[in-house]
């Protein structure tokens, strides 16, 4: 595991905006001795996590990562929106990608959590 602190520019750790994701064995030959020189800038240094059998890895919001898998793996992820994190950003992804659900889930909020659609209007991501 390779995880990148939120700061890092995308475009700095071959994560460029617009195109395809690369797989992680084309990243490490690209990327991983760009990143661990002396001269990348600490506050953008990953943090490298070798997960044995057994382990669970929590990535934080917002942090860039890949996996480069070294023997046959089973992966069991989960994402989740939390109110304690960027959440105007996370509103803005997923009524960019998923607009249907988003409007179903303003409906929601509109009846129970009205305290984050009074939020998200006063950041101007809803009207």
């Amino acid at each position: 595991w390779m995880l990148f602190p939120p700061i890092v520019p995308l475009e700095e750790i071959g994560m460029i905006e617009g195109q395809p994701q690369m797989n992680s064995a084309t990243w490490f030959k690209l990327y991983y001795d760009k990143v661990l020189a002396d001269d990348f800038p600490e506050e953008w240094r990953p943090m490298e996590v070798l997960q044995v059998p057994g382990e669970t890895v929590f990535v934080p919001n917002g942090w860039p990562h890949l996996v480069l898998n070294l023997e046959l793996t089973v992966a069991v992820t989960h994402n989740y929106a939390s109110e304690f994190g960027p959440f105007e950003r996370m509103w803005t992804e997923v009524e960019e990608d998923e607009p249907n659900f988003a409007a179903r889930w303003l409906q929601g909020m509109n009846h129970s959590r009205q305290g984050l659609v009074n939020r998200l209007r006063k950041s101007g991501v809803v009207d």
